[in-house]
């Protein structure tokens, strides 16, 4: 393998660890996805029981997201039924974003008496300046 992908992107965290026992909705972190032109979203669960955990890509061009909007699948690579359907059997998925706002969040619902433990990181890449900091 001759290609470095490390200094082309920067992981952040999406969504702290969170224990899941019912019906709930995990609200994750504002990325601010300013100097990338592309990010993908990798949530992933551990402990799983039951349940169903549907992702929501929301975002805005506000910084607190107080504009936040469901983003189409049109700006979706991916689906969020597909991504959810995914993480379910696998513990893992991702979904990618490719829309014009500025600041965009995963939160996760979590339906029919689900029970794990989830969180998500966030993977910003196509960076306008490479390298990319050291994370």
């Amino acid at each position: 393998m001759d290609r470095d992908l490390k200094t082309i992107i920067k992981p952040v965290n999406a969504m702290d660890l969170t224990v899941v026992a019912g019906a709930a909705v995990v609200v994750g972190e504002i990325i601010d996805t300013l100097g990338y032109q592309g990010i993908a979203f990798v949530p992933r669960i551990d402990n799983y029981l039951d349940g169903l955990f549907t992702p929501l890509v929301e975002d805005g061009d506000n910084a607190a997201l107080a504009d936040a909007a469901a983003v189409s699948d049109t700006f979706l690579i991916g689906t969020e039924a597909m991504c959810g359907a995914y993480l379910s059997d696998y513990g893992i998925s991702s979904i990618g974003y490719v829309g014009k706002k500025r600041y965009v969040r995963l939160t996760l619902i979590a339906t029919l008496d689900p029970t794990g433990d989830v969180s998500a990181d966030a993977i910003l890449g196509y960076a306008l300046h490479e390298p990319t900091p050291e994370v």
